[in-house]
């Protein structure tokens, strides 16, 4: 009997990956753009959408007394720099958050792995998602940092699930340096559990399109991709996406281990490419090691990324982790963000700016941002220039 060809064996682990651990491991070996630039703005009942890069704004007519909105994200996000005066932190070997790359002795496999424990806790507590909804949000923004991190530096990544579900859009923007921000429509989306008891977040999702918009600030345009939702599961769909637009062979795994006592106990994921002259050999040995692994959402609080990355790479052999990179979630910014969003109320016609004050007696507006949950107020004094125009 002829032994089967790499081809072949590719495409018999796809339909194993595919099948195996629904819940968690959403992996297959098989086989670029700017932000969207849709501003979603709101005022009250009158609702238009307004270009721009930086993302998605809701704006409302502020009430007359404005309450404390807590922390500016500033104060409430853990700055950790990739830079090198934070050299204990970037330690490979080390625990915490931490995204590393390693590519086997070989040269025939490439592995990013991920622990995004903090990053997936600070979305839910900005978000106020359900249980399913940070699930399919964590699971996103983890697999929007892996991809960010697969094709080096300087470049933007943004992915967007449309899918029919429950759930919404579901938006992640990735940056240098492990910056990743994202948010779902509907954050208390939570449809009942499968029959195993397990999230059901391909129903949250539903059927439809995802699109990875890649750009880096050296190319002239973006690179996009669209790709039907594989099972609305997320790490599935992102590794179909890989296969059919980016023809990369890769596997991808994605869990978020819960806990009553603590919500959020681990968060964490892998992406692994096969290089060219990947050997039969090695092949199998990663098949075995992946199936043999644990899946990530039982996973204890205190594992690190370069377990991930060794335990794949088990019998394979590691060579040096030639990055790290200390994912964080954000930043947006008050003051950066100020700017912007004035930018956005001036895109409406001033006459409406004026009517809507005048009729409601607020003399104010909030601006929402939908990716870090911060509300901005800008008084009339504020919209001098806007209104000049009217």
């Amino acid at each position: 009997m002829s032994t089967p060809s790499l081809s072949h064996r590719l495409s018999a682990f796809t339909s194993l990956l595919s099948g195996t651990r629904k819940d968690d491991l959403r992996g297959i070996f098989c086989g670029s753009p700017f932000i969207s630039r849709n501003f979603t703005v709101r005022f009250v009942s009158r609702e238009f959408t307004e270009s721009s890069k930086w993302g998605r704004l809701s704006i409302r007519q502020s009430p007359a007394v404005i309450p404390k909105r807590g922390r500016s994200i500033s104060n409430d996000v853990r700055v950790r720099s990739s830079q090198n005066e934070h050299n204990a932190d970037l330690d490979p070997l080390g625990g915490g958050d931490k995204l590393v790359r390693v590519i086997s002795k070989d040269a025939e496999v490439s592995v990013l792995s991920l622990v995004a424990t903090e990053v997936v806790r600070e979305a839910q507590q900005r978000h106020n998602t359900s249980p399913t909804a940070c699930a399919a949000l964590g699971r996103t923004l983890m697999g929007t940092l892996l991809l960010g991190a697969l094709k080096g530096d300087a470049e933007t990544v943004q992915v967007l699930f449309r899918g029919n579900g429950p759930l919404g859009n579901m938006t992640a923007i990735s940056a240098d340096e492990g910056h990743v921000k994202g948010f779902v429509v509907n954050p208390s989306c939570d449809p009942p559990l499968k029959d195993n008891g397990k999230l059901n977040v391909g129903l949250a999702v539903g059927s439809g399109v995802l699109s990875v918009v890649r750009n880096n600030r050296n190319w002239k345009q973006p690179y996009t991709g669209t790709v039907p939702i594989y099972s609305g599961e997320i790490a599935e769909d992102i590794a179909h996406y890989l296969a059919d637009s980016e023809q990369m062979n890769t596997a991808l795994g994605l869990g978020i281990g819960f806990d009553k006592e603590v919500g959020i106990r681990f968060a964490g994921g892998y992406l692994v490419q096969v290089l060219p002259f990947c050997s039969e050999e090695t092949l199998s040995r990663l098949e075995e090691n992946i199936l043999k692994m644990k899946p990530l959402s039982d996973s204890p609080s205190e594992l690190k990324a370069s377990d991930i990355a060794e335990a794949i790479l088990d019998g394979i052999g590691a060579g040096d982790y030639n990055d790290t990179i200390i994912p964080r979630y954000g930043p947006c910014g008050v003051e950066e963000l100020k700017p912007r969003m004035l930018r956005a109320v001036a895109s409406m016609e001033p006459a409406e700016i004026r009517e809507i004050l005048d009729e409601q007696g607020a003399g104010a507006i909030e601006v929402k941002c939908e990716f870090c949950n911060e509300l901005v107020q800008f008084k009339e004094t504020d919209l001098q220039q806007v209104l000049l125009s009217a």
